[in-house]
């Protein structure tokens, strides 16, 4: 309720910023990054090569290498550590336990320069060594919270000894690769090994997997994206005149995913040999490389060793979907001695006591990356060739929103009051519950198409398919002809089914057809369905919102679903279905306007974005595979008979879209606006998948545009609120206010429609039709509560893709209840029994798909629909009872 308020008060500064001629806010525009640091080493000197991780919020580093006595060129003699030190990485602790405690317990033997990682269940090192020789061992080590002790279990050995490697762990698997077998090498190992974390310790086994497409190497960065692997710089070797190592510098980069293998990568603008790994995730879909050695003193070499310049102070931003690199931001030389991090943007670390820092400066090299909570801990390392700093830094990231400029406001403003406004001159013409319900059947079939347009696409479509489009391909864009397909049927055989019966609620049918309990059982299972459907829309619509506003996502949630809730609740569906007719309108304005401004902007025009769309394979749809793991990918076959399946379930079982062709005044108007959809979904469904390339083509060619801090799911409300002009922005940005409230608002009517269709009028049957009438009212509220919570519950997720999230919600409750409603209208056998055996196993087999196979989300929806009609048959056979009551 106070996020509520606060968001209702936000709204009314927009109106108040709109009468004064300002903006709302002028906060700095684009990514904020912050450095900051944690107490030093207790160890003057410092380490390079020390393994580090965190484990139960305390950061450990253990070993290291380092100079003690003397600098290299001052005859200083190397020494590997075996020390372990632990900082509390807790803020509610007492100030005198934030401080680093040297451990009683001591590595094996010293070691540095090997793998370390953070995992759930602790700290993994592998490999490194000392000067006499290379190790092959593995450890798995936990902290214990309260008496700091070093709890150890050993896995299984590497293949080979191994150092000056690099890893990092890729959802269950840790990947290793690179590295020199013995101090006295002179070249590196192709070695590329792998180790499945989610198995018991006695199972585990590493797998020597093919090595990348280039040089063998050591000291490069690691970096995980999702699944895949990245292997970026590193230097080769060979033996020079001397017999000793001679490296080259390189800074070629690949990908490695599990099935589909090696490939090259765009190259780094310059080497990054040994920098901080493995690299800093600064995003969904992009990893950071901090500094490192770009070989520039190899170029212009120091008069001696004491004069080394030090180490790139340059951040390399990589983006995996577009494949490109760009520069951000620079590592600070120093950081001067007590500087504190805003401890609003860091309070997980905020540390009273921050150690002062050394004033020798950085970035580090041979250093452990730590990735905790949301930030990039660097603990120690190497700033100049035989120099170490105690120093330990840390590093977050952060954005902020845009001006929101007066013109903007307006436009938002209107929008806003429009929509209340309709809500308010419907709510006169609600006598009764066919009013209020149907809209007394008089509302024009135009109007009930586009409504079904509108509801069919969503925010979904807004921002879901240019996002999945941006971040892979066209390929769902298969499953929009299907909507022909699915609509002939529809108009054919399912809308005479309703028109016959003159049904409010779809489900009155399964009654008639089978029994009551399946009619309330379909009903729950499509209540359910919408609300998660609401939720989904709710959190795509408010990171558009939040982007754009100094509101967060929850409070943007909260305005959202709010604002819908009023119209809603007052107007009906006639309000709703006039609200989604306008709706329509103003968010295709909004996809046209962008795609517009992307061509006028990029350097070739249509031509250029074409092509580079088509070179990178953006625009690809079909994948002619037939195999047996195909069902795992979006091909031909799975889109076909998924998109089929999904289109018959929200026609002939969704009471958002049959209550639709149930206003108009008859069937044959009703067929008009089932294909007025149609016609409208397969041209609109290509724009929203060129505008999807459209941005693939923008970032690609201006990276340094996108702020790594935003999903990939907003890439759109990114593009409107970073690049569209004033004004052009608040039109768009109706847009995608328009596509949530036409889905939003259509749940909840329809939700309340089925509710006291099925549920409450069966039971009240005294009750007057004013009773039932304010009843509607009073559900409309609560279905929108209850999407406004889930919605919530989503924006503190972590989804990667909201449109394959809708798909899955789709099918786990849509395909059953689709599959019931085809079982009954296909066949005179099916009867109440084998329904009911039919939906309950369509939802179980639809559930074992979504969390106990890989098959592809697209085919959740038939998997519910065939099962369902399958046991449904077969069910109705053996428990024999009365068959159809209705054809």
């Amino acid at each position: 309720m106070i996020q509520f308020i606060q968001a209702l008060r936000a709204t009314i500064f927009i109106v108040i910023g709109l009468v004064a001629g300002k903006a709302i806010a002028d906060p700095i525009r684009g990514l904020e990054v912050n450095w900051g640091q944690l107490p030093a080493l207790p160890d003057q000197t410092g380490f390079a090569g020390a393994f580090a991780g965190v484990s139960n919020d305390h950061l450990v580093v253990l070993g290291g290498a380092n100079f003690p006595e003397a600098a290299p060129w001052e005859n200083g003699v190397k020494v590997w550590s075996d020390k372990i030190f632990i900082l509390p990485l807790n803020p509610r602790e007492p100030e005198s336990k934030q401080e680093w405690v040297e451990s009683e317990f001591q590595l094996p033997e010293p070691s540095a320069y090997g793998v370390a990682v953070t995992t759930e269940d602790g700290i993994i090192i592998a490999g490194g060594g000392n000067a006499e020789s290379h190790s092959d061992e593995v450890w798995r080590i936990q902290i214990d919270p309260v008496t700091l002790q070093v709890e150890w279990e050993s896995l299984p050995s590497l293949p080979g000894p191994v150092a000056f490697n690099c890893g990092a762990l890729a959802g269950n698997t840790l990947y290793l690769a690179g590295g020199i077998s013995s101090p006295s090498d002179t070249s590196a190992v192709a070695s590329f090994w792998s180790l499945d974390l989610s198995t018991s310790p006695e199972l585990m086994k590493w797998e020597e997997l093919p090595t990348w497409p280039g040089d063998p190497r050591m000291l490069s960065v690691a970096a995980a994206l999702n699944d895949s692997f990245y292997l970026v710089s590193g230097v080769a070797l060979h033996e020079g005149a001397t017999g000793s190592a001679e490296r080259t510098y390189l800074k070629d980069a690949f990908a490695f995913k599990p099935g589909a293998g090696w490939k090259s990568i765009a190259s780094a603008p310059h080497p990054a040999v040994a920098a901080p790994s493995p690299a800093f995730n600064a995003g969904e879909s992009h990893f950071w490389i901090l500094g490192g050695d770009s070989g520039a003193a190899l170029d212009n070499p120091p008069a001696s060793p004491a004069e080394h310049i030090g180490f790139s102070r340059e951040v390399l931003s990589y983006h995996a979907i577009t494949d490109t690199w760009s520069s951000p931001a620079a590592i600070p030389q120093e950081v001067v001695a007590g500087s504190r991090t805003d401890p609003t943007s860091l309070p997980s670390l905020d540390f009273p006591n921050a150690a002062p820092l050394d004033q020798q400066g950085w970035p580090a090299v041979t250093v452990t990356g730590v990735p905790y909570k949301n930030e990039y801990l660097i603990p120690s390392g190497e700033i100049r060739p035989g120099i170490r700093t105690p120093a330990v830094r840390r590093l977050a990231l952060a954005s902020s929103p845009p001006e929101f400029h007066w013109l903007n406001a307006v436009t938002l403003a209107v929008y806003l009051g429009l929509t209340l406004a309709a809500g308010f001159y419907w709510a006169r013409k609600n006598k009764n519950t066919d009013d209020y319900f149907r809209g007394g059947q008089k509302i024009p079939w135009w109007v009930a198409g586009l409504s079904i347009y509108a509801t069919m696409l969503s925010s979904l479509t807004y921002m879901g398919v240019p996002a999945k489009a941006f971040a892979t391909n066209w390929e769902y864009l298969l499953g929009y002809p299907f909507i022909f397909i699915a609509s002939a049927i529809v108009v054919k055989w399912i809308l005479p089914f309703f028109r016959t019966i003159d049904a409010t609620s779809a489900y009155e049918y399964l009654e008639m057809r089978f029994n009551k309990t399946i009619r309330r059982l379909g009903s729950a299972l499509f209540v359910f369905f919408q609300i998660g459907r609401m939720a989904v829309v709710l959190y795509l619509s408010a990171l558009a919102l939040n982007v754009m506003t100094p509101m967060s996502v929850a409070q943007c949630i909260l305005l959202m679903g709010g604002l819908s809730l009023v119209y809603s609740a007052i107007g009906g569906v006639e309000a709703v279905a006039w609200t989604d007719a306008i709706q329509s309108v103003v968010l295709l304005l909004g996809a046209f306007l962008s795609v517009g401004w992307i061509l006028a902007h990029v350097d070739g025009g249509l031509s250029e974005v074409w092509s580079v769309a088509q070179a990178d394979h953006k625009t690809d749809w079909l994948r002619w595979e037939w195999g047996a793991g195909s069902w795992t990918a979006g091909v031909f076959w799975v889109i076909a008979i998924g998109g089929l399946a999904q289109n018959l379930v929200s026609y002939s079982s969704d009471q958002a879209v049959v209550q639709r062709y149930m206003t108009t005044p008859d069937e044959k108007l009703a067929a008009r606006s089932i294909w007025t959809n149609a016609f409208m979904a397969l041209p609109t469904g290509v724009l929203f998948f060129f505008l999807g390339s459209c941005l693939y083509v923008f970032y690609k060619t201006h990276p340094e545009s996108l702020d790594p801090t935003f999903k990939t799911d907003a890439v759109l409300p990114l593009f409107i609120a970073r690049e569209l002009p004033v004004g052009l922005s608040g039109l768009v940005i109706a847009g995608v206010f328009a596509a949530a409230q036409s889905t939003i608002s259509t749940s909840m009517n329809s939700i309340a429609t089925a509710v006291v269709t099925d549920f409450i009028r069966p039971f009240k049957s005294t009750w007057s039709d004013r009773d039932l009438l304010r009843s509607a009212r009073n559900v409309t509220v609560i279905a929108g509560l209850f999407g406004i919570g889930l919605g919530l519950l989503f924006s503190e997720g972590n989804i990667q893709s909201a449109l394959d999230k809708f798909f899955a919600i789709l099918g786990l409750f849509g395909g059953a209840l689709g599959g019931v409603f085809l079982l009954g209208m296909s066949s005179r056998r099916a009867n109440g029994s084998g329904a009911l055996i039919g939906i309950v196993c369509g939802a179980v087999a639809t559930y074992c798909a979504q969390n106990f196979t890989n098959i592809h989300v697209y085919l959740h929806a038939f998997i519910g629909v065939s099962v369902c009609m399958v046991v449904g048959w077969t069910g109705s056979l053996l428990f024999q009872g009365p068959g159809a009551k209705h054809s």
